[in-house]
């Protein structure tokens, strides 16, 4: 009995496997977008003018990508206010978030620079009317300790950091990201490669019921796991028997 209870539980155990973190292509047609009338209401400082370093907020939400050593996107200054920065924009008309995209660079990696080098600890994401804010998501940045974003299968740089989430869906037409610095950091100017909205989850479902149709037939992956438990049980059974 006791191995039945515990070789169930494996099987289920299986079917929940979390999702790994990596991160989509950046998009030039997501929900936050510029290019969809999405609109930048307020930031922290953001380097400007004619010089190599100089950026725009919006390349935020523009899938601007340089393949460089600095990337042309997203740098806010080195003199954060505090020990964060921050950006909040609207959208042309609520929105139901069910996932987003996040793309973001440290120093390279080659110059044996790391996290304290333009990356940062902590991202939060907010939903709100412009004034107050709920939080929707927070993440840390360096769980393993390395001082490493790591890359990931779309951006494979280690310098890279790569995050794509589902979350709770939310109703809202203003949001706002915050990016937070360790005391230790060399420089807090980070850079953010993309940041991405989506009404869908990330399997491409809303997760509402379809309606009137056909029960969704299993993929071959849940048959094998099911199978391989099944397998298993019986062959238990059968040895129990010849004892």
């Amino acid at each position: 009995m006791k191995f039945f209870v515990a070789a169930t539980s494996l099987i289920m155990a299986l079917f929940f496997v979390p999702q790994s973190v990596f991160a989509l292509p950046a998009s030039p047609s997501d929900l936050w977008d510029i290019n969809t009338g999405s609109v930048v209401t307020d930031y922290s400082a953001v380097i400007t003018g004619a010089s190599f370093w100089s950026s725009s907020i919006d390349r935020m939400f523009g899938a601007v990508i340089a393949e460089t050593a600095e990337p042309s996107s997203t740098l806010f200054t080195d003199s954060p206010v505090g020990d964060r920065h921050w950006v909040e924009w609207q959208t042309p008309a609520a929105i139901t978030l069910r996932s987003f995209n996040l793309v973001a660079a440290h120093d390279n990696s080659d110059d044996n620079r790391d996290i304290t080098w333009r990356g940062f600890t902590d991202f939060y994401l907010y939903t709100g009317d412009g004034s107050s804010w709920t939080e929707i998501y927070h993440y840390e940045t360096d769980q393993d300790g390395d001082l490493r974003y790591g890359g990931g299968v779309t951006y494979t740089d280690p310098d890279y950091l790569e995050l794509a989430v589902d979350v709770a869906p939310v109703l809202s037409q203003n949001f706002r990201a915050e990016f937070i610095y360790g005391p230790e950091y060399v420089l807090t100017g980070s850079r953010i490669v993309e940041l991405d909205g989506y009404d869908t989850f990330l399997d491409g479902t809303t997760g509402e019921d379809p309606g009137p149709g056909p029960d969704p037939v299993p993929e071959p992956s849940t048959f094998l796991l099911l199978g391989s438990g099944l397998a298993g049980l019986a062959w238990y059974g059968r040895k129990r028997k010849k004892v």
